[in-house]
């Protein structure tokens, strides 16, 4: 499979999700070819794809706010801080628990892609 064209898939799920309304993001990521070829893409070529196309950093930050499952990773904007965002998950034992923060969106963002993805590879494969 193309590098780019497995990148490109992979980065608008949640804008596809969205769009197309009667897709799961199981079907997405399947579609996708990332249960295949998961181990070409890495952190920073999301990172290079998201810099280049930057209005899909919302369509994640939605998506990340609309989880409803546990456990469910979450991607926001610190509350504490302007410009951190932060990566976490929520379980029921836990609560809330802080994976990571970063000081830039897109950075932030490839990461909380990767683990999504990583964890619909899991659920879904």
């Amino acid at each position: 499979m193309d590098k780019k064209k497995l990148i490109k898939h992979v980065v608008l799920i949640p804008k596809e999700f969205y769009e197309l309304k009667n897709v799961s993001p199981c079907e997405l990521i399947k579609k996708s070819g990332y249960l295949e070829y998961h181990g070409l893409i890495g952190m920073e070529d999301i990172e290079s794809f998201l810099k280049e196309h930057l209005g899909l950093v919302s369509y994640w930050l939605k998506y990340s706010d609309d989880q409803r499952g546990v456990p469910a990773l979450l991607f926001y904007e610190s509350k504490s801080k302007k410009g951190e965002y932060e990566v976490g998950r929520y379980t029921d034992e836990r609560g809330h628990e802080l994976i990571q923060k970063f000081s830039n969106l897109n950075k932030a963002c490839a990461f909380y892609i990767l683990k999504e993805i990583e964890a619909l590879r899991s659920i879904c494969g």
